[in-house]
């Protein structure tokens, strides 16, 4: 398991436990990496299933993702640099989670996040090599 912590925004890598039904001001984007992760929306009553699942802020929601290996990212809504990685987001936005399909490895999704200018170059290289390492 590993923690990293930024100023308005965290990276969270290892074994996902479920959880119980909690709600945080900060969007979550969940990547499964053995296998798709659910998530089970409180609000809209309806359960998400797939690889990349984004939780908006204030939604109650509980993770299941059966003890596999996952990637959470953590991200502040009201810090300007997440703000337009955010606003693409919410495009797609339903009822407060999305599906979003992931077309590359996690890692290179991670460096992305790093062209948008949301994570530095430093985070995106330490956040691979674990990701590389635990694989």
């Amino acid at each position: 398991m590993h923690i990293h912590l930024w100023p308005y925004k965290a990276i969270y890598i290892g074994i996902s436990p479920d959880n119980d039904v909690h709600a945080h001001h900060a969007v979550q984007i969940c990547i499964g990496l053995d296998k798709d992760i659910s998530v089970q929306d409180y609000k809209a009553q309806s359960i998400h299933t797939g690889q990349c699942i984004v939780i908006f802020e204030d939604v109650p929601h509980k993770v299941l993702a059966q003890d596999n290996q996952i990637v959470v990212i953590y991200l502040e809504p009201e810090d300007r640099q997440n703000q337009q990685f955010l606003k693409a987001l919410r495009q797609a936005r339903s009822d407060g989670i999305n599906t979003l399909p992931l077309t590359s490895k996690p890692e290179l999704w991670i460096i992305n996040l790093s062209q948008a200018a949301i994570f530095s170059a430093n985070c995106v290289e330490f956040t691979c090599n674990r990701l590389a390492i635990d694989a």
